[in-house]
């Protein structure tokens, strides 16, 4: 009871399969840097980069967080205390020597219009 007490066999993933794992990990990615005024492109070699190497025949796609964090979330946490997107910024992503290469191209169109506007506070009322 409760128990599985047989052999369920799984079909290893396919390339597409991957690569949409690949676009739902940069879709939460660039999710999260949105509230930081930071906006994310990568190239098509960059995604494919991100699918070889995040994929594991045993494991499945497991592995993609760890390739995700290491090769662009811990460059990106870089830029963004000490480099060129500490306002935000465009950053784009592409393969160069067989590795990930993270550049900042630009602020984005929202850091150039002057940034996300903070509401104003109500003023204290007196009761």
């Amino acid at each position: 009871r409760n128990r599985l007490d047989a052999i369920i066999p799984f079909a290893p993933l396919g390339k597409d399969v991957i690569r949409l794992v690949v676009d739902k990990f940069i879709m939460q990615l660039d999710a999260q840097l949105a509230d930081r005024n930071v906006e994310i492109e990568l190239s098509a070699a960059a995604l494919d980069w991100l699918a070889e190497r995040g994929y594991d025949s045993k494991y499945g796609a497991r592995p993609l967080a760890r390739v995700v964090q290491e090769h662009i979330k811990k460059p990106l946490a870089d830029e963004m205390l000490f480099g060129g997107l500490v306002g935000g910024g465009l950053v784009f992503v592409d393969v160069v020597d067989d590795g990930l290469s993270v550049t900042v191209k630009a602020p984005p169109q929202k850091a150039i219009a002057g940034g996300r506007k903070r509401a104003a506070l109500p003023a204290p009322q007196d009761n």
